[in-house]
């Protein structure tokens, strides 16, 4: 019982991360990948219509009651038909005693 315990409380605190970036993503900014490590990192892949749209999550995340030291790992520009994509990568420290 305590391993189910255990795994169904990772469960909902997964979900808790997920309905606080989706609470925090600018309109304009699309994730395509979440990654939830060990919960002590979330990782977060995506793109924008804009790279200063990232640069605005990642100040947002920084201020989340849950992450703190939103890092980007890199930005990307790239053309795709008469308009350009951001790609980014950003990395997010989950606070400790949440």
């Amino acid at each position: 019982l305590v391993i189910v315990g255990r795994e169904i409380s990772s469960r909902n605190y997964c979900l808790e991360m997920l309905k606080e970036i989706h609470r925090l993503i600018p309109e304009d900014v699309y994730l395509s990948t979440f990654i939830f490590e060990n919960k002590t990192d979330v990782v977060l892949k995506g793109s924008a219509v804009n790279m200063p749209l990232v640069f605005t999550f990642a100040r947002s995340l920084n201020e989340s009651d849950l992450l703190s030291s939103a890092e980007i790992k890199y930005v990307t520009q790239r053309k795709i038909r008469e308009s350009e994509l951001t790609n980014f990568e950003i990395i997010c420290k989950i606070k400790s005693g949440v």
